[in-house]
């Protein structure tokens, strides 16, 4: 956001990001890598089965490419379809720690930094 409360327009073009996938996306935390890359965790439903996703974008809003699939992994484990990332660290080799649910039981979760 600028000082007078505008947006930024040099985040992602338009000051906004949007992730729409499947038919419903649900961010849950938001966290800054120490090189400055924006990394968002969720689900995502796709078909009938919710699946882990985490994001990143680079500092100026655009995805970046280098991680998962253009941006976007998205991980659909098979034994539930209630999947979802609720919190995550960003460990010092810049893979991710992520936990999470899978129906009424609780996952942890390793990415690689790519993804």
């Amino acid at each position: 956001m600028n000082p007078n409360g505008t947006l930024d327009a040099s985040f992602n073009g338009t000051g906004v990001f949007q992730y729409n996938m499947g038919s419903t996306n649900y961010a849950h935390q938001i966290k800054l890598t120490p090189s400055g890359k924006i990394v968002v965790c969720g689900q995502t439903k796709i078909a009938d089965s919710n699946h882990f996703t985490l994001i990143k974008l680079n500092d100026d809003g655009t995805f970046d490419t280098s991680f998962g699939s253009n941006g976007v992994s998205n991980v659909d484990n098979p034994e539930g379809i209630s999947d979802r990332i609720v919190e995550f660290e960003i460990l010092p080799d810049d893979s991710i720690l992520a936990m999470g649910n899978v129906g009424f039981q609780f996952v942890l979760i390793k990415y690689a930094s790519n993804g």
